[in-house]
């Protein structure tokens, strides 16, 4: 039978597992930023949109990434709804503003309610 000191130990071991490898992670990620940021600044000088050797090809191609205007939010989201465009927007809602809603006395839309969940807290001492 585990004792309870134990799977507290065990809990505090795994935390400081997850953060060492996050801030490996993390450095990782960010090297590798540098390094392709190097090989587009050399493809740009170059005039070449591609490099390879015997480990690794990268090639560059321009590309588009949605952007908006957070301004202009409640503008896209009415246009999504009057055009039946509704993809553009990701379907989630927070919880803070309906715990609000709640606590204001307001109705909820249809559809949206509170889910029971039971949550954790551990802090590191």
């Amino acid at each position: 039978m585990t004792k309870t000191g134990d799977l507290l130990d065990d809990l505090r071991d795994t935390m400081d597992v997850i953060d060492e490898l996050n801030q490996s992670l993390s450095a990782a990620k960010k090297q590798r930023k540098a390094i392709e940021q190097k090989l587009m600044d050399e493809a740009e000088t170059a005039g070449v949109d591609s490099f390879s050797n015997s480990r690794v090809s990268v090639s560059l191609k321009e590309d588009f990434i949605a952007a908006y205007d957070p301004e202009l939010w409640n503008e896209l989201v009415a246009w999504a709804v009057n055009t039946n465009n509704l993809q553009l927007i990701q379907r989630r809602i927070s919880t803070k503003p309906v715990k609000e809603l709640i606590d204001n006395g307001s109705e909820l839309p249809a559809g949206v309610r509170l889910e029971p969940t039971t949550k954790i807290t551990v802090r590191r001492k």
